[in-house]
């Protein structure tokens, strides 16, 4: 049974409330979303280990952000994001082409946590909303930019933080 056909099952004239109540309608609905495509997905959905991808350590978990953090050895530009925020995925290319612009500097580590997993992780580091980009140096909060920027102020922040720990 698809979405569509579950507003069509319903006598005409009957309220939804009325109409739907009891088994039966937990029973429809239940059909229903089974067999929505990826719905099903949605709910099993579980925290994923850490990965590196152009430049970025993609991370959704305090322990991982730690050890990541660790293995920094200059400025860290740690991003903290929500797939599901718009202005995160908006922000998302330039932090992306900050990363890929930086690629040579070795002092500089690009994270990206994810906070639909674990957003107490990003309260700890003062993050109040997202996107958020905290620059760490020693595990010390050196700044944060909160919201979207464009890319050529990223890169011009970070290059002047990175020469400022110098």
């Amino acid at each position: 049974m698809r979405a569509a056909s579950l507003f069509s099952i319903r006598p005409a004239g009957t309220p939804v409330r009325s109409w739907c109540s009891g088994a039966a309608c937990a029973a429809v609905l239940l059909a229903c979303c089974c067999s929505c495509a990826g719905l099903s997905a949605l709910w099993e959905e579980k925290p994923w280990k850490p990965y590196e991808r152009n430049g970025i350590v993609h991370v959704c978990q305090p322990d991982d952000l730690a050890v990541v953090l660790g293995g920094c050895k200059g400025l860290a530009a740690v991003c903290f994001t929500d797939k599901y925020c718009r202005s995160c995925k908006l922000y998302a290319p330039a932090f992306k082409k900050t990363a890929a612009a930086l690629a040579g500097h070795n002092d500089v580590c690009f994270i990206l946590f994810d906070t639909y997993f674990n957003a107490a992780c990003a309260v700890s580091y003062g993050v109040e909303g997202i996107p958020t980009t905290v620059f760490l140096k020693s595990g010390k909060t050196l700044e944060k930019i909160v919201g979207p920027i464009k890319e050529e102020a990223l890169v011009n922040r970070i290059k002047a933080l990175a020469q400022e720990q110098r």
